[in-house]
């Protein structure tokens, strides 16, 4: 069973990863090509209902171009709050 923390922590990678793909102007269709995920997994991760794998982590990683820790490079918001 996920926790509160769990729940901000996949938010949070979410909205990076969206961050991240809409700074490289990639598509969902395009990051699926590229990572060989399909988008709707994609965007699962992206709305924090997913929890990804190492695996999956590199591959996306390797779709959007960049080092995986790209990916967790983020604060964790106040667990007081709600993520927007």
């Amino acid at each position: 069973m996920k926790t509160d923390q769990d729940n901000l922590f996949l938010a949070a990678f979410g909205k990076n990863l969206k961050r991240l793909r809409k700074k490289n102007n990639i598509s969902l269709r395009q990051l699926e090509v590229l990572c060989d995920l399909d988008r709707t997994r994609i965007s699962l991760y992206e709305n924090g209902l997913r929890d990804p794998s190492a695996t999956t982590l590199a591959k996306l990683a390797e779709g959007l171009g960049i080092h995986p820790y790209e990916l967790l490079n983020f604060d964790l918001p106040d667990p007081d709050k709600k993520i927007k």
